[in-house]
């Protein structure tokens, strides 16, 4: 079982940054490898000797950059952040086209989130085997992208928006829904397939973000 506590440890930070091309491409391979066991046996069956094999490498060469499995699901966890990010970027891009509403923008954002890691979770059979906390892991790095995104998404309605700073808004949005979202999954099932629980999470989003009607032009 993965361990959000160990966030403050060495056991979930690579041993070594991929510097050069050839290393590059080795921390390539050990993570598609890892990526394919993950997928198809899930977080608490696989092994990193079983990762190894797969990615055709000896266990040394794999300790050498990753210490532990759990350093190796948490680079998978971001590589697939990164992905998602890519996507949420794709998506903000295609609402500005549509001139899309901010309530149905906000919806979106809340959306994607709770999908994307949902789908993250799912990928790794994981749903059930991490708290909450686990999420609080994605980094700041991470993190600020896709606020970057979604701070540029709202920033065409600023003047009905309450927060002033509307990055450090997105920061907050992002990490609450990514806590919500798994909380949602693992303790609201039937909320959450049903699309109730990610409604009622927009709504809380809207209320924080969005002046009441009468309001727009004071604070």
């Amino acid at each position: 079982m993965f361990d959000p506590g160990m966030a403050r440890t060495n056991r979930v930070r690579p041993r070594r940054e991929a510097t050069q091309a050839r290393s590059q491409d080795t921390v390539d391979v050990i993570l598609v490898a890892t990526d394919r066991v993950l997928s198809r046996v899930g977080l608490n069956e696989a092994t990193t000797r079983e990762i190894a094999d797969v990615a055709g490498v000896s266990i040394g060469t794999l300790y050498r950059y990753f210490p532990s499995k759990d350093a190796l699901f948490l680079a998978m966890l971001q590589r697939r952040w990164g992905e998602e990010t890519q996507a949420l970027g794709k998506l903000m891009a295609k609402l500005a086209e549509e001139r899309a509403s901010l309530r149905k923008t906000i919806e979106h954002v809340v959306l994607w989130t709770i999908d994307a890691i949902d789908r993250t979770l799912g990928r790794y059979r994981t749903h059930g085997d991490i708290e909450a906390g686990f999420v609080l892991m994605t980094g700041p790095d991470q993190l600020n992208q896709v606020a970057a995104i979604v701070a540029g998404a709202l920033e065409p309605f600023r003047q009905r928006l309450w927060p002033e700073d509307l990055h450090l808004a997105a920061v907050l949005v992002v990490r609450t829904v990514l806590l919500l979202g798994r909380v949602g999954r693992r303790d609201y099932p039937k909320a959450f397939e049903q699309g109730a629980f990610a409604r009622e999470v927009s709504q809380l989003v809207v209320r924080y973000l969005v002046k009441p009607r009468g309001a727009a032009a004071s604070r």
